[in-house]
C-alpha cells in the first residue's frame, strides 16, 4: 500500500511540474538527480487527473478515479519530478517553506475523489 501512495504522489507532482512551468526557464537535467524509485504508476485501475480551471501558481485540484477493486490510500505529502526521455528526476523544492500533514485518505474501490 505504501508503494501505491508513493507511486500516486509522484504521479501527481509530475502533473503539477507540467501544469506549473509553463513559460518558466526549463530546468537542465544536468543539474537534477534521477529519481530514487525504482517502480511508477504500477497502481492498475487508478487513474489521477488535474481537475480542468483548477490550476493557479499556488494550487491545483486533482481528481482520483479508481476504477479498481483495490483500496487505495493517498495523502497531502509529494514529491516533485520531471519525466524526460522516460526518465525521472528530481525537482528541488524549499520544504522550509510549507509543512505537509502526515495524514492518509481512503480511496474507496470504484469511486472518485477531488
Amino acid at each position: 500500500m505504501k508503494r501505491n501512495l508513493i507511486i500516486i504522489v509522484t504521479f501527481v507532482m509530475s502533473l503539477i511540474l507540467a501544469a506549473g512551468c509553463e513559460g518558466e526557464q526549463k530546468l537542465e537535467e544536468a543539474d537534477l538527480e534521477l529519481t530514487p524509485y525504482e517502480t511508477v504508476d504500477n497502481f492498475q485501475g487508478v487513474t489521477m487527473k488535474i481537475k480542468e480551471g483548477s490550476v493557479s501558481p499556488t494550487n491545483l485540484t486533482v481528481v482520483f478515479e479508481n476504477n479498481s477493486d483495490r483500496q487505495g490510500l493517498y495523502g497531502e505529502g509529494f514529491v516533485l519530478e520531471k519525466n524526460s526521455e522516460n526518465q525521472w528526476f528530481v525537482v528541488p523544492s524549499n520544504t522550509d517553506e510549507y509543512s505537509i500533514q502526515d495524514i492518509g485518505y481512503d480511496l474507496e474501490p470504484k469511486s472518485v475523489q477531488e
